[in-house]
């Protein structure tokens, strides 16, 4: 396991940095965007183990359709 990813300082820094760079257009370090990256596999992940693959697409398509 990466500890800083766990890094509270750390995870907060970079949320920080990816705010700036969406509402600011600031650069994204690299380096900010892997630890990012790599947080959000390990979510993916948990979240598969725990649920499975969920595939809600077709049925909201299909809903949608049904209503227009």
């Amino acid at each position: 396991m990466n500890s800083h990813l766990d890094d509270p300082a750390i995870r907060e820094a970079d949320a920080q940095a990816v705010m700036d760079h969406v509402l600011n257009g600031v650069p994204l370090d690299p380096e900010v965007a892997r630890r990012v990256r790599e947080r959000s596999e390990r979510a993916t992940a948990k979240v598969r183990r725990k649920f499975g693959t969920v595939n809600v697409a077709v049925d909201l398509i299909r809903e949608t359709r049904d209503e227009e």
